[in-house]
């Protein structure tokens, strides 16, 4: 008993700490949080905001859509990956961003997680095809920034997606 709560104060003292720490942590070591940095997995200047070149939009591939409530990939989904891969791995300056989203229905922290591990799974699937990881960054947005109306049923089916988004870095 006395261990259980010699834990538990172990726990309330450097939790925060901790989840402080996280807010602050830098992946790359360039100086910048990976909370706000463009490229957290490599290196760059602030003035490229972490990267290590001038982030270029370039056209956006069309999302990778999911089944209800699920993060595997189905072979369309995988199709769609390998020609993203393709792509990215025919120019080492394109960087691959995935932002993964959910519709509304359900718990708004379940869909957090949801989404997180849809852009994981995908994530996955790049650097499993040969791309490097650190050009290929994960993001979750659950609900809270649908591509589509969730007030309909069509766009809850939109929004059960990964939106991939391309970036060139030029120097």
């Amino acid at each position: 008993m006395v261990m259980g709560k010699a834990l538990f104060l172990i726990w309330v003292l450097f939790f925060p700490a901790v989840m402080v720490m996280a807010q602050h942590w830098d992946s790359d070591g360039d100086g910048i949080a990976d909370s706000t940095d463009g490229c957290p997995y490599v290196a760059g200047p602030a003035q490229y905001n972490g990267c290590p070149g001038i982030p270029v939009d370039l056209p956006a591939p069309a999302p990778v859509y999911f089944a209800i409530g699920q993060s595997g990939l189905d072979e369309a989904a995988r199709r769609h990956l390998d020609r993203l891969s393709r792509i990215a791995l025919a120019d080492t300056t394109i960087y691959v961003y995935l932002y993964g989203h959910t519709d509304n229905t359900g718990n708004a922290a379940v869909n957090m997680a949801l989404s997180l591990r849809r852009a994981a799974q995908c994530r996955q699937y790049l650097i499993d095809k040969g791309l490097s990881a650190y050009r290929v960054m994960a993001k979750g947005m659950g609900e809270e920034a649908p591509p589509a109306d969730n007030n309909t049923a069509a766009g809850r089916r939109q929004n059960r997606c990964v939106v991939p988004g391309l970036k060139k870095m030029k120097k």
